[in-house]
């Protein structure tokens, strides 16, 4: 992650990481753009929904990148 600080949300997507991957895999594929650009999955009972990406699906995907990012590593780290 670039920047000066991380974002708060970046522990989480490292535990989801850690974790069960169908639990990150779940959430990108609940919290979808609905025809208007709102998250589908984090309807408000006002209505009003988040503009998409939502915080969950920004989670789900930075959580999908460092589990790629480690498998990629732990394959080429594997001799031959």
């Amino acid at each position: 992650m670039t920047g000066a600080a991380a974002q708060p949300t970046s522990g989480v997507a490292h535990i989801l990481a850690a974790g069960d991957p169908g639990v990150w895999r779940r959430l990108s594929a609940e919290h979808v753009a609905d025809h208007s650009g709102h998250c589908r999955a984090c309807g408000w009972s006002s209505g009003a929904s988040p503009v998409w990406p939502c915080s969950l699906r920004t989670i789900a995907d930075e959580a999908e990148r460092i589990a790629t990012a480690g498998r990629r590593r732990t394959r080429s780290s594997t001799p031959r």
